[in-house]
């Protein structure tokens, strides 16, 4: 490995992993005949790849709706603003008086 060429400089990115993630990571390396570096540039660039997709059909945006959602709801629990029963159905209470 020799120092990267100028046209495409590349800059080094360090993230923590599990253990027992980096284990399974070795794994596959092994069997691929991969470095673990190697082997990790090539899943973040397949994962960047369907994160691109996930983008263009609006999936990324969708997920992003639903947590706000999700997060409000257990705000809304929280405060007693809605209750839900044992079926998962729920009744929002009306807590403005008018």
């Amino acid at each position: 490995m020799g120092r990267p060429s100028k046209e495409n400089p590349k800059k080094p990115y360090s993230i923590m992993l599990n253990p027992e993630i980096v284990k399974h990571i070795d794994e596959i390396a092994k069997n691929a005949g991969l470095s673990r570096s190697e082997l990790m540039v090539n899943l973040m660039i397949l994962g960047l790849d369907f994160a691109k997709i996930y983008d263009a059909f609006g999936i990324t945006s969708a997920v992003g709706i639903s947590r706000k959602l999700v997060k409000k709801i257990q705000e809304w629990k929280s405060e007693g603003k809605i209750i839900f029963n044992n079926e998962d159905e729920f009744k929002i209470i009306d807590t403005e008086k008018k």
